[in-house]
């Protein structure tokens, strides 16, 4: 619907650069997903579409976001953190262009700088989306602020709960769980652990993997370990 939409606008006005960007994302969501036939013929699209918009409007902030994704995507971090940077340039107070810059920054294993640029975002959007609670628990799980990370993990729940984000749920019980791990509590690891497979079944390690742009791979192994220990396969 979305990206039909967005075709249509194209179809009216072709040197609009939005609605290039609202179907580069789609694309690009399908390719990280694994919903469509071909990832890479999907991300292909996706990048093709970007291009395309930054080729209208280079001085776009959502152009750049969408471009740092891409790059990220590609394991290009350097890239990615450039172009996350010219979004924030362009867009000074964009509490959305602080939150890619920190998901890139903390994919690119630089926590305490990715932390500094979710504070930020957090002061910029009061009303903020819940994923900002899970990606700074992410990030104080990096640092071995484990009891802080589950306090966001547990606030991201509730606010997600009451959001109704149900699909983002599984993500907090893991977030629990790795951290249980590291301080020993290896009963409410499990446990929550058990909770995040009732909510997203077809979650496992060798999905994660796929999902994961980690520049270097002991991170990700740590989140692994973390979790074959609570039960995770």
């Amino acid at each position: 619907m979305v990206r039909q939409i967005a075709k249509e606008a194209i179809e009216f006005d072709e040197k609009y650069s939005d609605p290039y960007v609202l179907v580069a994302w789609t694309h690009y969501y399908d390719a990280k997903q694994g919903a469509s036939e071909s990832r890479e013929e999907s991300f292909k699209k996706a990048k093709l579409l970007a291009q395309k918009a930054q080729e209208l409007d280079n001085s776009h902030p959502d152009i750049h976001i969408l471009l740092g994704f891409l790059h990220l995507y590609q394991m290009q971090h350097d890239e990615a953190i450039v172009d996350g940077q010219k979004a924030i340039k362009l867009s000074p107070n964009n509490a959305e262009a602080h939150m890619i810059m920190a998901h890139i920054l903390r994919f690119s294993g630089e926590f305490k700088k990715a932390t500094a640029m979710i504070e930020r975002a957090l002061r910029l959007e009061p009303y903020y989306p819940s994923f900002y609670l899970s990606e700074l628990g992410m990030c104080y799980y990096y640092l071995d602020r484990y009891e802080e990370s589950i306090v966001k993990a547990k606030d991201f729940l509730s606010l997600a709960e009451s959001r109704g984000d149900h699909e983002l749920l599984y993500f907090g019980h893991l977030l629990i769980a790795m951290n249980c791990v590291r301080l020993g509590y290896m009963k409410e690891a499990r446990r929550e652990a058990a909770e995040a497979l009732k909510l997203f079944p077809e979650y496992s390690l060798e999905w994660d993997s796929k999902a994961s742009f980690y520049k270097h791979s002991e991170h990700l192994e740590r989140q692994h370990e973390d979790l074959r220990k609570a039960g995770i396969k």
